[in-house]
């Protein structure tokens, strides 16, 4: 096994965050990261290695970390409901450790050789080494669940999180299956496609506010508004990972080439050209409905073509009404008034920026 160089370094601030967002969520964040690299804590010497996959992949080196953006909403929507984020950094930490996890597998799943641009963690250890890493995040992850103070929760809550968690496990498993699946070449559906998207993207930013909502004991409403908020943020972010993926370039996507192109993955972006009446679409069309792998010459082809079917400015409108509908959820919630414009300013950080649509 390759050994991987851990980093001392200070907790860092999620990338792409505006001085002011960086101002509201920063000790919420140096909370999360100390909290993480406890978690990721070897227990053996033996397994310095091992952990240090772990790190690596998560971040906690203070370099190539993701965003944290599914558990710091967590902790900002427990904030806003109950005043005080540090009892959800358990859930924050469990939701992190397993977004992770499913991260190592999907990579290993697509060959994906980059992730965050850098070496996949399977590209240094291999796939079973790299499948073990997964393996061991995602036991963390209930793991860290154990750390709920119970003189805070109750069993009947922390029960509840328990089996929210299992079952977006499950739910994400299911959504990696349909993407897996295909098929890719034929003609798909927006219904059908967002029904996977739901599962593998959406179901852990979901997760993230209804979790927060059910710690916070919540009454039915709030947890039913909290849980919307999360499914329509969970669809609109997929949509803006689906425009970087076809439009973005590799400092934004991460990953080498056009990956999902390369191997005629259904995105957004595909679905809206493909339906398009235009002459651009039927030759979308014929090209999309071959076997194999796409060519290089073909991919820009494809973007040129998805381009002039307008299918940009369409995901746009789409994405932005979907964020419309998740922000309206978030007014249900009667946050405190702070919280709620700091959400709004912490959501607004992680979207892409189109150059015109």
């Amino acid at each position: 096994m390759r050994l991987v160089t851990v980093r001392t370094a200070a907790p860092q601030l999620p990338e792409r965050v505006d001085a002011g967002a960086s101002a509201f969520i920063g000790s919420r964040v140096e909370a999360l990261e100390r909290e993480l690299a406890r978690s990721l804590a070897n227990r053996h010497r033996v397994f310095d290695p091992f952990y240090d996959l772990m790190r690596y992949h998560v971040g906690t080196d203070g370099l190539g970390g993701g965003k944290r953006f599914r558990p710091l909403l967590c902790l900002l929507l427990y904030e806003g409901l109950t005043g005080d984020y540090r009892p959800a950094l358990p859930v924050a930490v469990a939701i992190e450790l397993m977004h992770s996890f499913t991260l190592v597998h999907d990579d290993i799943e697509d060959a994906d050789p980059l992730r965050r641009s850098r070496p996949a963690v399977w590209k240094l250890c291999g796939v079973a080494q790299g499948i073990n890493v997964g393996d061991a995040m995602y036991s963390l992850a209930y793991d860290a669940l154990r750390k709920l103070p119970p003189t805070m929760h109750s069993p009947r809550i922390r029960l509840r999180v328990a089996q929210i968690f299992t079952r977006i496990a499950v739910r994400i498993a299911e959504g990696q299956y349909l993407d897996l699946a295909g098929p890719t070449n034929q003609r798909p559906t927006l219904r059908a496609y967002r029904f996977m998207a739901a599962r593998k993207t959406g179901a852990l930013i979901e997760a993230s506010s209804a979790l927060a909502a059910v710690l916070a004991d919540t009454s039915p409403r709030t947890t039913f508004a909290a849980t919307r908020f999360g499914a329509e943020l969970g669809i609109a972010f997929q949509a803006f990972d689906d425009w970087k993926g076809m439009w973005g370039d590799a400092d934004e996507t991460g990953k080498a080439g056009r990956a999902d192109l390369v191997q005629r993955k259904v995105t957004l972006p595909i679905l809206f050209a493909l339906a398009a009446p235009t002459r651009e679409a039927r030759e979308l069309r014929s090209l999309w409905a071959g076997d194999g792998l796409l060519s290089q010459s073909e991919v820009e082809r494809v973007r040129e073509l998805v381009g002039a079917c307008g299918a940009e400015r369409r995901l746009w409108t789409y994405a932005q009404d979907r964020l419309a509908r998740a922000r309206y959820e978030l007014t249900r919630l009667d946050l405190e008034p702070r919280i709620a414009t700091g959400i709004d300013t912490f959501l607004a950080e992680f979207k892409p920026r189109p150059a015109a649509v």
